[in-house]
Order: C-alpha cells, then structure tokens, then sequence
C-alpha cells in the first residue's frame, strides 16, 4: 500500500497524464524489471485505475499485466482521454 501511495504521489508529481501516458512503453512502466506489470506500477501512469479496471484487462487472472494486456489496457485509456478532450 505504502508503494502505491508513493508511486502515485510521483506520478502527480510528476504531471502524468492520461495524455502523456501514451508515450510510456510496457518496459518504462514495468518499475522492478519482471517482465509484468502490478496494480501499483499501472496506476504511476494511470492513476484513476482501480482494481475492477485492472482485472478486467487481466485475461488470464494472474493479478499482473503481461504486454499485451498492458497494450489492450492503453488502448482503452486512449479512447476515453480523447472522448473526454472533445467535449
């Protein structure tokens, strides 16, 4: 918990976007290096990602996000950042 609150306070700090996380690749978001991506690391790019979300993109139920699923989850984001802009 304390890692999430952490990486979040760095990710306002920092002025991430749903905008500027489009430029984040799989391996910038993957902070330890193991090749999957944790509820915690997601939400350093995307904040407003809760556990619900998360899980929905996690296809095969294994609590962490391979780079596929990150790319369909990205995708998704994209979407609603630019329905949102064109309001």
């Amino acid at each position: 918990m304390k890692f999430a609150i952490a990486t979040t306070a760095a990710a306002l700090a920092l002025g991430v976007t749903a905008a500027g996380a489009a430029d984040w690749s799989f391996e910038d978001a993957d902070a330890n290096g193991d090749g999957a991506l944790t509820l915690e690391e997601v939400q350093v790019i995307y904040p407003s990602v809760d556990e619900i979300q998360f899980n929905t993109y996690d296809g095969n139920a294994d609590k962490v996000l391979d780079q596929n699923e990150f790319v369909s989850l990205k995708q998704a984001m994209s979407t609603n950042d630019t329905r949102t802009q064109s309001k």
